[in-house]
């Protein structure tokens, strides 16, 4: 549950790192002090606090399907038997976690059906209007004028990039809605105070473990893709994913990982440590000759 919670609310994390970058152009420096400690933060704390004020409430019971998400413990045994009473040879008492059933319902339903759907919704559609009228503003007075009234600083973001973050976001987007759809049409059938029908059970059970998954999937491919195209043409799909996956790069040539280069100089007493240029390299050997 704990897992399931955050992972909502990284769908929206996710959109809204989108949201700072292209529209409001906010550099990386402060998005990782500003922005991200919220962005981890929120999702993690919201998950720790709905589940363990659950769980102190007994609202983690047998709902059937394979799950525990359900509120009140209502089994088909205990048909006839009033709220506190235990049927023989069982030891859970029919109705546990009646009384916490009405903060279960709330948090549940504020959470997955309006919350989460609103804020990735929302966002979503201002990066949208973000990309579009930057490139109605290129297109109309054309990019090298755009460009020019822009800072040379990293203040501003890489616009001809903008269009990836919307592709990313709408991929983002995409991965919540497919995991998470079929379980606010479940929800909706809860209040309505309808039976969840055998089909869309299905779909949820299989879909919904799946957000990871198909999160990892976006992360990873334009990697691989990026990995594949440095490589030599030898080079298989596997192989670009395990570079991806590993974090290297790949020269043209060889296709195996980009080797850093080893003229560096010797790290000085404050720990840093810089790169000889090629120049600096050559002026030190004609140095050493003079010496000689």
């Amino acid at each position: 549950f704990i897992g399931m919670n955050s992972g909502l609310f990284y769908s929206c994390s996710l959109n809204l790192y989108s949201l700072a970058v292209v529209k409001y152009n906010k550099p990386d420096r402060y998005i990782r002090r500003k922005v991200e400690p919220f962005l981890h933060g929120v999702p993690i704390a919201w998950a720790l606090i709905s589940s363990i004020t659950l769980l102190a409430k007994q609202n983690f019971n047998d709902g059937g399907g394979g799950n525990c998400f359900a509120p009140i413990y209502e089994p088909p045994h205990c048909i006839g038997y009033e709220d506190g009473e235990t049927r023989e040879g069982f030891e859970i008492p029919c109705g546990r976690g009646h009384d916490g059933a009405v903060l279960f319902y709330y948090l549940n339903g504020f959470g997955t059906l309006f919350l989460v759907p609103l804020v990735v919704g929302t966002s979503l559609g201002v990066i949208y209007r973000s990309v579009s009228k930057q490139e109605n503003k290129m297109a109309s007075y054309g990019a090298s004028t755009l460009n020019a009234t822009q800072t040379a600083s990293d203040q501003q973001p890489d616009r001809s990039n903008s269009r990836i973050v919307l592709h990313r976001s709408i991929a983002y987007s995409a991965s919540y809605f497919l995991t998470w759809g079929f379980f606010i049409i479940g929800s909706c059938f809860d209040i309505a105070n309808k039976e969840w029908p055998t089909p869309l059970l299905y779909l949820i059970n299989t879909f919904n473990p799946l957000q990871g998954f198909f999160n990892f999937v976006i992360y990873i491919f334009p990697k691989v893709i990026r990995a594949k195209s440095r490589g030599d043409d030898n080079m298989t799909w596997f192989q670009a994913f395990k570079i991806a996956f590993m974090g290297g790069e790949t020269g043209r040539a060889t296709g195996r990982p980009r080797q850093e280069p080893c003229n560096r100089i010797p790290q000085a007493p404050g720990g840093r440590v810089g790169t000889m240029s090629t120049r600096d390299a050559t002026t030190t050997e004609q140095l050493g000759e003079d010496d000689a």
